[in-house]
């Protein structure tokens, strides 16, 4: 097989390293987490843009989507019951999102960030017990990198119960 640019690889218990590829009509992509089942997530990219990947031994790279409005994500964390989070890029600035198998790719920010005047731009981690740390700032800030005055701010997001 020849590769026409880098791939995500998985090094295998035998010390082997699996070429994971791309997602269809893509050139690159990059692994950026792996949780205990050996489930791997990161990005894609070609022509059409970055998209947020899950690969999984049965059922190989599955794109995850793009927000209502995007256009790229990357995946930047799994837990080890498959929950995602990452960040998708728009016009309108960046994203914090998680994603299940149940609900899909949704958007992190809420009600309560929006009452908060905030924006959640980037998920960065994802524990066992669902608690997330995301990155953001004032809504002022988000998608004007050159004119924050501040760098953004970490948040743990820990779910409802």
């Amino acid at each position: 097989m020849i590769l026409t640019g880098d791939h995500a690889a998985l090094w295998t218990r035998d010390g082997s390293i699996r070429d994971l590829g791309t997602l269809p009509g893509d050139l690159t992509s990059e692994a950026l987490a792996i949780n205990n089942r050996g489930d791997v997530v990161g990005y894609s990219q070609g022509p059409s843009g970055m998209r947020a990947f899950l690969w999984t031994r049965s059922d190989g790279m599955k794109p995850l989507g793009i927000l209502p409005g995007g256009n790229s994500s990357r995946a930047l964390a799994i837990n080890d019951s498959g929950v995602i989070v990452g960040s998708s890029t728009s016009s309108s600035g960046d994203r914090a999102f998680i994603w299940t198998e149940e609900t899909e790719m949704t958007d992190l920010n809420n009600a309560s960030s929006a009452d908060l005047d905030l924006v959640l731009f980037e998920a960065h981690a994802i524990n066992n017990k669902g608690q997330i740390i995301a990155m953001g700032g004032p809504v002022a800030l988000v998608g004007h990198e050159q004119c924050a005055p501040a760098p953004p701010a970490a948040f743990l997001l820990s779910p409802a119960r």
